[in-house]
């Protein structure tokens, strides 16, 4: 019995390798973080009443994992997005990008031979790099894509996303190309500076806490505060008060609506506060807002097929650069 029980440990601790080797723990697609997301999904459907008392787990199922949802024309999409994408960032894009930590080291070699360190605690400099990086981060996120709604040529890009007709995990990898390099980009703007300071004054310290190759975090926005619920049918808003510090599932799907009272609303990705702070927050309510997602019924047809995902953009941005409408 006992080499039967290791034997299944062992098997297991193989499949476990494995899937982190295929998908790491640091993408939120990491069967863990799914594992999480599924438990708070199940346990929104529990206190939401949504659970057929009469065939529990089969409800539970369907609310969860609803066929109409992944199973629909614009979930498949994105799933050939997802891999596409995924290709061409690793072997057109990788070279292109502009590392954070080049510039770290710029920004450290600027400021000249390494400082004495001031007198703080170990985990006081811990704790602060950890949460600079991700504020920096984070702030970055907002700025890019505040600046895709604002921008015309950008939203041409950004369009690609919000092309989404039904949402599920996946979609947030639903991005065009040129979105993706500049995101990344401007990532590593924000955050290379703060990481050279740091490298100038704490050389010797320089770490970020971390669970699992994360920021701590970025694994609790991943594993505990539902960043997989953002792009669901999962309705789960934080409250009056949380909804203003932390950016919740319920607002990001307000962001979706193609209804144009929630336009230009809940830019954020982690942190509510740059909402909350530049005037762009749509707090949510409680009980689920009826939403429908997608450009409206107009744009919508422009977007199913792979096709028009890469290439209308351009063809679009072409005809604004002409002075003609996109």
């Amino acid at each position: 019995m006992d080499t039967l029980i290791r034997e299944i440990v062992l098997a297991a601790g193989m499949l476990v390798d494995l899937a982190n080797r295929i998908i790491p723990p640091t993408s939120r697609l990491n069967w863990l973080h799914l594992a999480g997301t599924a438990a708070l999904a199940a346990a929104v459907a529990i206190a939401s009443g949504r659970v057929d008392p009469q065939r529990r787990l089969r409800s539970l199922v369907g609310y969860v994992v609803p066929r109409s949802v992944w199973l629909h024309p614009s979930a498949i999409l994105d799933y050939k997005a997802a891999v596409i994408g995924k290709l061409i960032e690793r072997f057109l894009f990788a070279p292109l990008l502009i590392s954070s930590a080049v510039i770290a080291q710029g920004v450290a070699d600027w400021l000249g031979p390494a400082s004495a360190t001031p007198a703080l605690p170990p985990i006081s400099i811990l704790l602060l790099y950890t949460i600079s990086t991700v504020l920096m981060a984070d702030l970055s996120f907002y700025v890019v894509h505040r600046l895709a709604h604002r921008v015309p040529v950008l939203w041409e890009f950004h369009k690609v996303h919000h092309s989404a007709l039904v949402m599920t995990p996946i979609t947030y990898l639903r991005e065009h190309p040129v979105e993706q390099v500049l995101q990344v980009s401007m990532a590593a703007l924000f955050v290379g500076p703060v990481s050279g300071a740091f490298m100038h004054y704490f050389p010797e310290q320089l770490t970020v806490l971390k669970v699992m190759g994360l920021n701590v975090i970025t694994f609790a926005w991943f594993f505990l505060l539902g960043a997989n619920l953002r792009h669901s049918h999962v309705w789960l808003p934080f409250g009056r008060v949380f909804d203003r510090i932390l950016s919740s599932p319920a607002q990001h799907q307000i962001h979706h609506s193609d209804n144009p009272a929630h336009f230009d609303r809940n830019f954020g990705s982690m942190l509510a506060v740059w909402d909350w702070m530049f005037g762009t927050l749509y707090a949510p309510l409680k009980r689920p807002e009826k939403l429908t997602f997608g450009l409206g019924p107009e744009l919508n047809q422009d977007y199913l097929t792979l096709q028009d995902f890469y290439l209308r953009p351009f063809r679009n941005v072409f005809a604004i650069l002409r002075g003609a409408p996109a």
